[in-house]
């Protein structure tokens, strides 16, 4: 109707002023410090329904974020329409993605970027003003009521009790949403169907706190890896789920179903340069549309543990955690597929970790019946010897001296797929995600017996003798007072060797952070662009850090399929070093710690790293001994660092007795 173009046409510039208006409260439903926002949203919307010419509006109370209603009743004997929209978006982060603030609208090439433009403030608030238009123009010929909800984003939890309490206030003829997509303006489209939902968040726990990977790594098992690998287990060879019974209730589409959909434009090559991928990915035997459509799908939506912050931390972390959802078709129970997710995660988990697995949230599927809708100076440090103190002895009853650490390789993997986070109910399936590209990518770094896979990785290795072993085997150990210590139920590492074989004369390699997708509170259902992890490994004499960081960078490069891409880079490393124990230099020291501790020191191998070693050693030509007197359980590399003032104060009276020896011998 003209009447309706015209009023519009006056009115356009107030109705986008009123939806930026909109977009600029942050409404985060899932992030409890919005808790404010929430309720200034719901009263503006309450307002602008008001200002619309409802006659009726109001904020009503929910256990969560309260939902608005709104209604104008031309005429009960009238069909009623029921308009429903969610005020509440989904969180911004990453922020440092944004090219303006998600809360600050700006219009760019005619369009207005900002959190919730399309979902669904836009949306819903198309159906604010033509009511407006209807009313104004006198021309409205049904009775309209709306349903605003606070919650969508977070899987709805307090609206079906607030549906099932007001189902009079309910009452209509049929159910308008506007929180979908068209094909395009030339190919418009209506949505018939959409996927369920199943989200749950699984955390691996292993042990108590954050540990230095040097002195635990390769003992202890890694909760990181651990995750990844039970992750890379969910999909086959095919991108097939392998969760068992996930495809039970899944009815397969007709031929004339798939006919139907293969109508819908699609150009391939289009598709891919829009989100940026060099190849799709999904379940073999389904087209694109297809995969996106009628199959169900497995994403993993964020990952987080250990460190990841700048630079490097030698950390095996304490905690890995996952967020996981999966999208379901017409006839799969989302209460079902969510149980058998959460008990899959819980029974494939070693002993090694805990696994608390949760649910978030979750929705049946709806179909719409067609037929109805990272050295100088060599002069100034010339000396005789090398002492350093920047490791740890056993205990102050059974002292020790550490003969040799371990060197060390430092990179960090950043997987990258799509262009941008994208909505895993509309590509989950088609696209590959990062996540569980980069998750595949580690667990294929161990075998079955916690054995390296990387190709090389060995090569250097020299193997430690019978009699360094059974020297090894002297040292008290406790693997039940180990492993209370940590809070792990069984220790982890490469079979064959024991603990201290496994963190002193073995080379082991960690994933010290990951992190990919939506880390926040609550949940957001995206399939991430990108995710990363930063990987050490621990190396033995004879290796060398520049032969093994180059075989990491290849390994990563190499084994990434094509739907991804991987840059890998060093952050840094340092060589594996051994202090002769018939130097001058170690019986001195030795003799030092027996003067004042009454016993002969055990010699050890420290798992840790210090790069500098072999440097001072090839520049200044001279050899290091280690005198450390902290122990493993100071909490080094993680929270809550402590250093004994017995130890301390222990170390101020051997050292002197060091340089007395040395200078005798």
């Amino acid at each position: 109707m003209q009447a309706w173009k015209d009023y519009q046409e006056k009115n356009k510039d107030r109705f986008l002023e009123e939806m930026l208006e909109l977009l600029r409260i942050p409404s985060i439903s899932a992030k409890s410090e919005h808790k404010e926002d929430m309720r200034k949203c719901a009263e503006m919307v309450r307002q602008r329904l008001l200002d619309a010419g409802a006659g009726k509006a109001e904020v009503m109370e929910t256990a969560g974020h309260p939902v608005v209603y709104g209604e104008k009743i031309i005429n009960p004997a009238k069909p009623t329409v029921l308009v429903y929209g969610h005020y509440d978006v989904q969180p911004a982060d990453p922020l440092e993605l944004w090219h303006s603030g998600p809360f600050e609208p700006v219009i760019r090439d005619g369009k207005v970027y900002a959190r919730g433009s399309a979902d669904d403030k836009g949306q819903f608030y198309m159906h604010v003003k033509a009511l407006e238009t209807l009313i104004k123009t006198n021309s409205l010929s049904t009775n309209i009521k709306f349903l605003i909800e606070g919650e969508e984003e977070v899987g709805s939890p307090n609206l079906g009790k607030f549906v099932r309490d007001n189902k009079e206030l309910l009452k209509a003829d049929v159910i308008l949403i506007s929180d979908s997509a068209m094909i395009s303006m030339e190919n418009p489209s209506l949505d018939i169907g959409v996927r369920g939902l199943s989200y749950i968040e699984v955390e691996v726990t292993g042990p108590v706190r954050d540990l230095h990977s040097g002195i635990y790594g390769g003992a202890v098992a890694n909760p990181i890896t651990i995750l990844a690998k039970m992750i890379a287990s969910c999909h086959d060879e095919n991108n097939h789920i392998t969760i068992p019974g996930f495809y039970d209730d899944v009815v397969e589409a007709t031929k004339e179903e798939r006919e139907l959909m293969s109508k819908a434009p699609y150009d391939e090559d289009e598709y891919m340069k829009d989100l940026n991928v060099q190849e799709l990915w999904g379940e073999n035997g389904f087209t694109t549309n297809e995969r996106t459509g009628i199959r169900p799908t497995l994403e993993i939506n964020g990952i987080w543990g250990g460190y990841a912050g700048e630079g490097a931390k030698t950390v095996l972390p304490s905690k890995a955690t996952a967020k996981v959802s999966a999208r379901l078709v017409p006839n799969q129970s989302s209460v079902k597929i969510t149980e058998l997710l959460l008990n899959h995660f819980r029974s494939i988990a070693p002993h090694s970790v805990c696994v608390n697995a949760f649910e978030h949230h979750g929705g049946e599927a709806y179909m719409t019946p067609i037929d109805s809708k990272a050295y100088r100076n060599k002069e100034l440090l010339k000396a005789d010897v090398i002492l350093i103190s920047d490791s740890a002895m056993i205990s102050m009853e059974n002292p020790s001296l550490d003969i040799g650490v371990r060197g060390l390789s430092y990179i960090e993997v950043e997987v990258t797929g799509p262009v941008r986070d994208l909505h895993s109910g509309i590509y989950g399936g088609a696209v590959a995600n990062p996540i569980t590209i980069l998750a595949k990518m580690i667990a294929s770094c161990h075998d079955e017996n916690n054995h390296i896979t990387i190709p090389g990785f060995y090569d250097d290795v020299v193997e430690a003798t019978k009699e360094e072993r059974e020297l090894m085997s002297k040292a008290p150990y406790d693997e039940d007072e180990y492993m209370k210590d940590l809070n792990v139920q069984e220790l982890w590492g490469e079979n064959g060797f024991t603990t201290n074989e496994r963190t002193g004369i073995r080379p082991t390699l960690e994933i010290n952070g990951i992190w990919g997708g939506y880390a926040g509170e609550g949940a957001k259902t995206v399939l991430p662009s990108k995710a990363t992890a930063k990987v050490s490994a621990r190396l033995v004499p004879n290796q060398s850090s520049v032969k093994i960081t180059e075989l990491l960078l290849n390994h990563f490069r190499s084994i990434a399929p094509h739907s991804v891409c991987v840059n890998a880079f060093e952050h840094h490393g340092g060589e594996a070093y051994m202090t002769p124990i018939d130097s001058k230099a170690y019986r001195a020291a030795a003799k030092a710690v027996k003067d004042t501790f009454g016993k002969e020191p055990i010699p050890l191998r420290g798992g840790g790293s210090i790069p500098i070693c072999s440097i001072l050693e090839k520049e200044l030509g001279i050899k290091i001994v280690f005198m450390g007197f902290g122990l493993d359980s100071d909490n080094l590399h993680s929270p809550n660092e402590k250093f004994n003032l017995e130890n301390y104060y222990k170390g101020i009276e051997t050292i002197p007795y060091f340089h007395k020896h040395f200078a005798e011998a």
